[in-house]
């Protein structure tokens, strides 16, 4: 039988065996190993299947100064496996997740985030450009769609008091993040976030304000997938009269692609680098 464990929690060991899929940022590797070995058991073996490309001196050398010598397979159809054993004896204690804090005196907000989480030390240049130019309202019912931290959500908490606020994450390290970030900046009641498969399963017609700050990478993958998506979603979920109010880098051309799905898309704020637009039915 399997167990699913939220990516913020640790699992109850021991294990004998663990398959452990790399990531990119190497502070959310060293998390996720810190936190796994002390539930293993004596001996247990780690498999860690990897692209040979993704592979290089760097992440060989953390793996190894965590998991100790390490050996690996040949190589498959441009992957390989790499193994370590366990060799301590007995189980340790139930380490948390690692989590960093950080100020935003401009905006009086302190923020807490898990490792994993994007832009997990500083605001993000896209954000704050948002942030800069955001809608006037007021609104009743909003979406922080890819919310991250969630800053977004609770900066449009605390404009608009009356409105209720839905974060939205594919990652269960930034809807924990973003949970703990509003209790802490007083509009926990306010905000609700949820790990999510893009706007899947809401009401259509729902929202009259859609704020997104759409990835055009995920760990190793990079393209406009999933902005597209965000994109193609949003129209179906705003009411008649809604706005999608979007930042991306100005090469992005988002500014075209957002017509596929919007009569209206006008540009209502500019940056050297970002661009804010908000596209209407």
């Amino acid at each position: 039988m399997a167990h699913f464990v939220q990516a913020q929690n640790t699992p109850q060991g021991p294990f004998d065996i663990v398959i452990l899929r790399l990531p990119k940022g190497h502070a959310l590797l060293r998390d996720q190993i810190q936190r796994m070995l002390p539930q293993l058991a004596p001996g247990a073996l780690i498999i860690m299947p990897v692209m040979v490309k993704h592979i290089d001196n760097s992440v060989y050398q953390l793996l190894e100064s965590l998991l100790g010598p390490l050996t690996t397979s040949l190589a498959r159809k441009k992957a390989r496996l790499i193994f370590a054993i366990r060799s301590a004896v007995g189980l340790g204690p139930h380490p948390k997740a690692e989590e960093t804090r950080w100020d935003l005196p401009s905006l009086g907000l302190s923020l807490q985030h898990y490792s994993g989480v994007f832009s997990r030390t500083k605001l993000d240049p896209g954000a704050q450009v948002l942030l800069d130019q955001f809608p006037k309202g007021p609104y009743h019912q909003v979406i922080d769609l890819g919310c991250g931290n969630g800053v977004q959500a609770i900066v449009a908490a605390k404009k608009w008091p009356q409105c209720k606020v839905i974060g939205v994450d594919e990652s269960y390290m930034s809807v924990a993040s973003a949970s703990i970030n509003a209790a802490n900046n007083g509009v926990g009641a306010q905000c609700e976030f949820r790990a999510n498969d893009c706007l899947a399963d809401f009401v259509p017609q729902s929202a009259d304000l859609i704020l997104c700050n759409p990835p055009f990478h995920q760990e190793r993958v990079i393209g406009d997938q999933i902005a597209m998506r965000m994109f193609a979603e949003s129209a179906q979920l705003l009411t008649k009269e809604g706005e999608l109010w979007v930042v991306g880098n100005r090469h992005l051309g988002y500014h075209a692609k957002l017509k596929r799905w919007f009569k209206r898309v006008e540009q209502v704020g500019a940056h050297p680098k970002f661009v804010v637009l908000k596209a209407q039915l």
